[in-house]
């Protein structure tokens, strides 16, 4: 796939040059970390190892200091003590595009304020762009850039900034299980020169990237960041999770990235006027992304007719409410598909009404394809926005010999089912407490989610954006 983005971010997301500083050949550290994972996940370009007496790292010539590197280095990662990173930096003008700065102990301490302060004028005066300090890396797999170990190298559509390096890392491992795939991954910190707004420009310019996820906990412009949201008038969704909203949060901000605190009713405020997707925990964050990646949102309409059809009549119930909660309808079929339903004579303990009820037993008809028949049938007769299945796979066990089979073959002719509707579609997989293997469920290009609360906040989600699309367009108008 040909990626198209900013020239000046191509330094930053398809390096040709990364430099590390902070490598050893005597003892680990996490500079040795970094180039080794570089190596291990196919990086092409050149690599400068930085080391003040050694001669070749992991069978790399070194060099002493990045001003000796025989070329400009597009992206430096800086794993050295905060004491030691703006002398480490000091080298001629645009010698140093972007730099990755990981050690803590800069703006979010008293005694580091006049460091980074340093650190930023000596950056503008050589053009380097900083990111951090106080983060951990890059995840750019367009450009084979990582700072993680096992990570997917094909490049997605969800592009990420995150001012908390341990939420990256969330975000990345808990993400790819629940299936997302990433655009690029960036650990901002402190800010101090990097902004979200900066990178928040480059993703909506960035053709890879389709939907972006923001974690916050502090925006040194505000103004700049409103104007650059408000402008991109929902071209892509933005799915913003903000830290330090009550007294005890913003304390921890304060002494995490050195964080300002802000009002929630600022930021509410801001994802009203501009169509920005605040959420309020890191379920419902990963959630969002999840149900943004896979489905195409309503141009013409607003998510709000919902169909459930599972095994767990309570569990259907309690998302029924769940959804009401949230302004989503789980509506009683009409009559129509009521006798259609009926036609079918589902075994007893079956129930027809909106929710579908089809316990195990039922699962089990025709090797699990009548699931596809039942949805095929609601959605020939019903005009819905969004169907959710509900598979507890530990019900269907403890009845069922081969559940594995019938299983794979009622989520199959689910998915064949659904396959000419424009209705959001996705699958509720629940497992055994212990059971991973819900991480490996895929219904083609569907979501899998493991709770209905997770299915639920993405479908509230994409009715929010939806809504957000008909208010421009009939401002336009």
């Amino acid at each position: 796939m040909t990626v198209s983005v900013r020239p000046m971010w191509d330094a930053l997301l398809k390096p040709r040059t990364v430099a590390v500083l902070g490598v050893s050949p005597t003892h680990e550290t996490l500079g040795n970390h970094f180039l080794r994972g570089l190596l291990a996940f196919g990086y092409p370009g050149s690599i400068y190892p930085i080391h003040p007496t050694a001669r070749e790292f992991e069978g790399l010539k070194t060099y002493e200091s990045v001003r000796d590197t025989p070329s400009a280095v597009d992206y430096a990662y800086v794993a050295l003590p905060s004491t030691a990173v703006r002398e480490a930096l000091n080298t001629k003008p645009n010698h140093v595009h972007f730099a990755q700065v990981v050690a803590s102990g800069f703006g979010e301490t008293a005694d580091g304020q006049a460091l980074e302060e340093e650190l930023l004028r000596q950056a503008r005066r050589t053009g380097t762009r900083i990111l951090g300090p106080n983060c951990l890396g890059t995840y750019s797999p367009r450009g084979h850039l990582t700072f993680l170990n096992n990570v997917s190298s094909d490049t997605g559509c969800i592009g990420i900034m995150s001012q908390s390096g341990g939420l990256t890392i969330d975000i990345i491992r808990q993400g790819a299980a629940l299936g997302l795939s990433f655009s690029a991954v960036v650990s901002l910190g402190n800010s101090i020169d990097v902004e979200p707004s900066d990178l928040l420009q480059c993703y909506l310019s960035d053709d890879a990237t389709r939907v972006i996820g923001i974690y916050l906990e502090d925006v040194k412009d505000g103004q700049r960041f409103y104007r650059t949201l408000r402008d991109a008038r929902g071209s892509k969704p933005i799915v913003l999770l903000v830290g330090g909203q009550t007294r005890w949060g913003q304390k921890a901000a304060q002494s995490h990235t050195g964080a300002l605190a802000t009002s929630s009713r600022v930021w509410h405020g801001l994802a009203r006027q501009t169509g920005t997707l605040l959420v309020e925990t890191f379920d419902e964050f990963l959630a969002a992304l999840v149900g943004f990646q896979y489905w195409k949102p309503h141009m013409a309409k607003v998510t709000r007719r919902v169909a459930l059809v599972g095994n767990g009549g309570g569990t259907s119930v309690l998302m029924a409410d769940y959804l009401a909660r949230r302004g989503l309808i789980v509506a009683p079929f009409g009559s129509e598909t009521m006798v259609s339903l009926t036609a079918i004579q589902l075994p007893p303990g079956s129930s027809i009404a909106n929710p579908v009820d089809l316990p195990a037993g039922t699962f089990r008809l025709n090797e699990g394809r009548i699931v596809g028949q039942v949805l095929k049938t609601i959605l020939t007769k019903e005009r819905l926005d969004a169907i959710l299945l509900h598979v507890n796979a530990a019900a269907i066990g403890e009845f069922t010999q081969q559940s594995d089979q019938i299983i794979e073959q009622a989520m199959q002719s689910a998915s064949n089912a659904v396959q000419l509707n424009d209705a959001h579609f996705g699958v509720v997989y629940r497992t055994s407490e212990g059971d991973r293997s819900s991480q490996d469920r895929s219904v083609e290009n569907y979501p899998v989610f493991r709770e209905m609360s997770q299915a639920g906040n993405a479908l509230f989600s994409i009715a929010q954006y939806e809504r957000f699309l008909e208010w421009v367009l009939e401002f336009r108008r």
